[in-house]
């Protein structure tokens, strides 16, 4: 069994490009639009259609627990072009399939 005493902490681990950031309100927004994302539904099983509000809710909480660590993955690049982390990003160009 993990021991939830270590996920209490809440570090902020950066690499070269990207940064990962405990979940905050200021993310809900991005959390949303990947939550609306067919295949994120398909490949996370998610069936229910999560309100932006539900998941503000979920994400302001997210820091305050100590059995869990969600960390949001934030591109650095766009930190450093001045957009805000919880900013959706533009939609990527799929390829057919």
């Amino acid at each position: 069994m993990i021991d939830a005493t270590a996920l209490s902490e809440k570090p902020v681990l950066t690499g070269a490009r990207i940064r990962l950031a405990p979940l905050s309100i200021r993310h809900a927004a991005a959390f949303h639009t990947a939550c609306q994302d067919p295949d994120t539904r398909r490949l996370t099983g998610t069936h229910y259609d999560f309100t932006l509000a539900e998941l503000q809710t979920w994400c302001a909480g997210s820091a305050g627990s100590a059995d869990r660590l969600d960390l949001a993955i934030e591109d650095r690049e766009r930190l450093r072009a001045g957009q805000r982390p919880g900013r959706p990003a533009p939609p990527l160009s799929r390829s057919p399939r």
